[in-house]
C-alpha cells in the first residue's frame, strides 16, 4: 500500500508539473500574439476622420495648437483630424467627454497643465489624470511670464517682493479662474515669501490681461501670447519668466530664479492624450507622427510665433512627466489651502 501511494503521489505531481508546462507555454503563445495585435492596431490607423477635443475656446493657445499639428497630422495620414472646442469648468468638460469615448485612437485631446491643476484642487472629478487617459506625445513648452502695471514702482521680482510686503492685501492679482496653473502659480509665489495678496479670478488669460490695463489688478502670471502685444506696446512691464532657463521668445527677461526665487519653476506644457486603454500601435503611430510634425522647420516657426517651443516627448516620457506634475501641484493646493475645496 505503500508504494501505490507513493506512485500515486508521483503521478498526481507529474500532472502538475505538466499543468504548469502547459500554462507556462501557452504564455509565451498568447502574450507574443497580443502585443503583435496591439502593434498591428495602428497599421491602417487611421481610416476615418479623428476628433481632437480642444478644452478652451477657439483663439485660445491649446486650440492654435490643435489645429498646427491636427492639420499636419491630416497630411502626413491622410485623414483629417477635426478640432472639437469644449470649453468650459476649467476645461473638466472637455476632458470628462475625451475620457468617456472609445478607446480606439479616433479621440484624443490637447491638454495642458491645467490639466493637472486643475485635478488637484476639486473634490471629486469623473476622471483621473493617470488612469482615465493613454498620454501620447508633449507638444509645446512655454513659460508664464510674470507681468505688471508700468504705473506699479516695482521693475523687478525682488521691488515687487518688497513693495507687496509694506501694502499687506492692497495688491491684487488675476487669473484666468479658481484653480488654475496661473492661479496656483502666484499662490506659490505667495507661499515662497510670505506676502499677502488678493486673487482676483476672470474668464480668461486676455480678460486677466485686461484687469491690469485698466487698474483692477497689479499683476499676472500671464501666457506669452496676451502678453506680448501690451509688453511690446509698453503698456506692461515684465519681470520674469517661469522656465529654468530665458525664453527665446523674450531673451531679455531674466528666470525666476535669476530674480532670486531658485527652485521656482513652472512649465506651460501641451500635450496630447486619449482615453485609456488605446491599442499600444495606435499610441506609438501618433506619437511618432507628432514628433516628425515638430521637426518641421515651418511648425516650429509658427510655435515661436505663439509663445511656444516644440518639445515632443514619448509616451512613457510623458507619463512620467503627469505623474511628477501632480506631485508638485498637490503641495501648491496644499500650501494654497485650496485642496480639495472645490
Amino acid at each position: 500500500m505503500h508504494t501505490c501511494r507513493q506512485q500515486s503521489r508521483l503521478r498526481s505531481r507529474s500532472k502538475s508539473a505538466l499543468a504548469v508546462t502547459l500554462a507556462a507555454v501557452a504564455a509565451q503563445l498568447v502574450f507574443p500574439c497580443t502585443a503583435l495585435a496591439q502593434k498591428s492596431a495602428g497599421a491602417d490607423f487611421p481610416t476615418r476622420p479623428v476628433r481632437m477635443v480642444v478644452t478652451s475656446e477657439a483663439g485660445s493657445a491649446p486650440d492654435v495648437l490643435a489645429r498646427l499639428i491636427g492639420q499636419k497630422l491630416g497630411e502626413s495620414l491622410g485623414q483629417q483630424f477635426v478640432v472639437d472646442n469644449r470649453a468650459g469648468a476649467g476645461g473638466v468638460i472637455g476632458y470628462e467627454i475625451a475620457s468617456r469615448a472609445q478607446a480606439d485612437g479616433y479621440t484624443t485631446v490637447m491638454s495642458t497643465v491645467a490639466f493637472v491643476t486643475t485635478f488637484t484642487v476639486h473634490k471629486k472629478l469623473p476622471y483621473h489624470p493617470l488612469d482615465s487617459f493613454a498620454p501620447i506625445a508633449r507638444v509645446a513648452s512655454s513659460p508664464y511670464i510674470l507681468v505688471v502695471s508700468p504705473q506699479l514702482p516695482a521693475k523687478s521680482v525682488k521691488e515687487l517682493i518688497e513693495l507687496a510686503r509694506s501694502r499687506p492685501g492692497k495688491l491684487n492679482y488675476g487669473s484666468p479662474g479658481n484653480g488654475t496653473a496661473q492661479h496656483l502659480t502666484t499662490e506659490l509665489l505667495k507661499a515662497r515669501t510670505g506676502v499677502d495678496m488678493v486673487h482676483i479670478p476672470y474668464k480668461s488669460g486676455g480678460s486677466a490681461v485686461n484687469a491690469i490695463l485698466q487698474g483692477e489688478s497689479q499683476l499676472f502670471f500671464s501666457g506669452l501670447p496676451p502678453a506680448l502685444p501690451q509688453l511690446k506696446a509698453g503698456r506692461l512691464r515684465a519681470l520674469a519668466v517661469t522656465i529654468n532657463r530665458r525664453s527665446v521668445i523674450v531673451p531679455e527677461v531674466p528666470t525666476m530664479a535669476e530674480s532670486g526665487m531658485p527652485g521656482f519653476e513652472v512649465d506651460q506644457w501641451h500635450a496630447i492624450i486619449g482615453p485609456a486603454k488605446i491599442p499600444a500601435g495606435i499610441v506609438e503611430k501618433l506619437s511618432v507622427e507628432i514628433g516628425r510634425t515638430l521637426e518641421q522647420p515651418e511648425v516650429r516657426k509658427i510655435l515661436l510665433a505663439s509663445g511656444a517651443e516644440a518639445n515632443p516627448s514619448t509616451p512613457a516620457e510623458l507619463r512620467q512627466l503627469i505623474k511628477d506634475e501632480l506631485g508638485k501641484w498637490y503641495k501648491a493646493a496644499e500650501a494654497a489651502g485650496l485642496r480639495g475645496k472645490l
